[in-house]
C-alpha cells in the first residue's frame, strides 16, 4: 500500500498485519482480540487529531468528531452517560428556577409526540438549546440536561410546601 489516503493504492491480497488478517476486501478479522487490542480509524493531520473511531478489547467503541454528529434515532441496550466529573468544571453556581416550560402535544413527521418547543426553552434556558450545523439552524432541546432544571423546580417546590406546612402549625 502506498500514496495517502486521496490517492491510494488498494491493497488486495491477504495477509496479516501485527496479528491481524486482512483478506484484500473490507474485511478486517483480529484473532486472539482479548482485552488489550484496539482497532482505530483515526484522521491524526496536525488540525485533526481527536477525531476517532476505535473498538477495543473490552467491547467498548467510541466515537470521537469535534463536531456535533446527527442520527435519526438512537436505541441504546446499556447506559447513555455524559462526563459530570467535578474535576471537569469550573464556576460552580446553584441553578436558579427561571420559571417554568410549558409541555406541548404535536405531531412531527405524522407521528404524534411530547416535549417543548426550542424557541420557548431557549427564552428560559438557552444553554439547553442546540443549534445544528445546516443552512436552516434548526434547534434541539438537551432533556437530558433539563432534570436539573425540574431538580431545582422540585426544591423550591418543597420549601413551599414546608413554609406552608410551618405556617400551618403554628
Amino acid at each position: 500500500m502506498s500514496g495517502n489516503a486521496g490517492s491510494a493504492t488498494k491493497l488486495q491480497t491477504a495477509r496479516t498485519i501485527n496479528g491481524t488478517s486482512f483478506n484484500g476486501t473490507a474485511n478486517i478479522t483480529t484473532a486472539n482480540w482479548g482485552t488489550t487490542r484496539s482497532i482505530y480509524i483515526q484522521d491524526a493531520t496536525a488540525t485533526n487529531t481527536s477525531s476517532a473511531v476505535s473498538v477495543n478489547g473490552g467491547g467498548n467503541a467510541y466515537l470521537k468528531l469535534p463536531t456535533n454528529i446527527k442520527v435519526g434515532t438512537l436505541t441504546a441496550t446499556g447506559e447513555v452517560t455524559a462526563y459530570s466529573d467535578i474535576r471537569l468544571k469550573t464556576d460552580i453556581q446553584p441553578l436558579e428556577n427561571r420559571g417554568y416550560i410549558k409541555p406541548v402535544t404535536y405531531k412531527k413527521d405524522g407521528k404524534d409526540s411530547i416535549g417543548f418547543i426550542a424557541q420557548e426553552v431557549r427564552e428560559l434556558y438557552p444553554e439547553l438549546v442546540i443549534e445544528d450545523n445546516t443552512e436552516d439552524k434548526y434547534l434541539s432541546v438537551n432533556y437530558a440536561q433539563y432534570v436539573a432544571v425540574l431538580q431545582a423546580q422540585i426544591i423550591d417546590l418543597k420549601k413551599e410546601i414546608d413554609e406552608l406546612k410551618n405556617i400551618k402549625t403554628k
